[in-house]
């Protein structure tokens, strides 16, 4: 039997809507989800290998789904953090006003910045997420087979909207030599946060549009995890649905496996 920790916020509602799914195909593995809407896994702490939410928390706060208080992760073969740190949204926003040396523009408003600022910004949104305290939680519980995939890339749904970060993605989507030039900065900075002991796990790439974005389909009637019956509505790009939680466990099972 495999035992596998799912730790993260609210991006754990799309993966546990999607284990429901098909849990009974694989008998020999079982995931706990351990999870804290919004910010709440900035209050992770660990005693040991035992992992909680510090209690001041308020209650309505925090959903450890499964009914699990705690866990203690010398139970598991595998840890995968899920969400509480952003991947290449940040730099999309930057599009707005920074562009990268050689890039065009037409726009007064636009200045060009280095590869290295970029880098830099990054890393520091980076080190103020919930994603870099679990991590240092972990490392604090000398945690092992740790596995870090970061929030979601935001639905296609996202270029129907009238704003300049809407215009930042249909521009991307249209250059593939800019977007793999931020994906090289991206890959730059995930090496440099990462601990030794945790390895970067990748959206699964049937779920992806243009190394850039999530298909809408995976996206629609996504529900809330603290809500489940309550849906997040046509104006979130962010969140994910029990599709996108089958499309991501099938895959991550599938290399766990090798």
């Amino acid at each position: 039997m495999k035992k596998i920790c799912i730790i993260g916020d609210s991006h754990v509602g799309a993966m546990k809507l999607g284990w429901d799914e098909i849990s009974s195909e694989y008998p020999d593995v079982e995931i706990v989800f351990f999870a804290a809407a919004r910010s709440g896994m900035r209050q992770l702490t660990n005693d040991g290998s035992v992992l909680s939410i510090k209690k001041d928390l308020p209650r309505e706060k925090v959903e450890q789904l499964g009914g699990y208080g705690s866990i203690d992760i010398e139970d598991f073969d595998a840890i995968l953090c899920v969400g509480m740190g952003l991947l290449i949204h940040p730099f999309v926003k930057h599009q707005r006003e920074h562009l990268l040396p050689g890039q065009s523009t037409s726009s007064r408003t636009q200045h060009y910045v280095s590869e290295d600022a970029y880098l830099e910004s990054w890393i520091e949104i980076f080190e103020k997420s919930p994603l870099q305290h679990v991590l240092n939680v972990l490392g604090n519980a000398k945690a092992s087979s740790v596995f870090v995939s970061f929030k979601p890339l935001v639905s296609t749904d996202v270029s129907k909207k009238k704003d300049k970060v809407a215009k930042a993605y249909i521009e991307l989507g249209k250059n593939k030599k800019d977007r793999d030039r931020l994906w090289s900065i991206l890959h730059r900075g995930i090496e440099t946060v990462l601990p030794a002991s945790a390895t970067f796990f990748p959206q699964p790439e049937e779920t992806v549009l243009n190394e850039l974005l999530t298909k809408s389909k995976y996206s629609v009637r996504s529900t809330r995890l603290m809500a489940p019956d309550e849906e997040h509505g046509i104006d979130d790009h962010k969140h994910m649905n029990a599709s996108y939680g089958v499309a991501y466990i099938r895959n991550f099972l599938e290399q766990f496996a090798e």
